[in-house]
């Protein structure tokens, strides 16, 4: 998370009527060593280089929580949406994945601040 962006605009329930979040996400894919292979000597370019669309399983997804300083409380669920792995590879020679995610948001009141 970089940085929550309010409204100034709030509900009758005085939560505000919309918010932003800037965020950067990392994910890690546990890859077997069997599909480690010589490391490509182009980066994926995303734009121009096709990905096959994997099925995957997540194994840990928490939420996350962060308190801001007006008084809410933010959480956050990160849910990845799609997988596509790359023929090229990094430079460790595992193979590069591109991941869509979406983010669930909800915000609470702290009522003590």
């Amino acid at each position: 998370m970089k940085k929550i962006f309010f409204s100034t605009l709030r509900t009758p329930e005085g939560y505000p009527q919309s918010f932003s979040i800037d965020s950067i996400n990392s994910v890690t894919a546990l890859v077997p060593p069997s599909l480690k292979g010589k490391p490509s000597n182009e980066p994926v370019d995303p734009s121009k280089d096709k990905g096959e669309e994997m099925v995957f399983d997540e194994l840990d997804v928490k939420k996350q929580e962060y308190m801001t300083n007006n008084g809410y409380r933010i959480e956050i669920k990160p849910v990845i949406t799609k997988v596509f792995k790359y023929s090229k590879r990094d430079i460790y020679g595992y193979p590069v994945y591109n991941v869509s995610i979406q983010m669930i948001t909800n915000i609470y009141k702290i009522e003590s601040i």
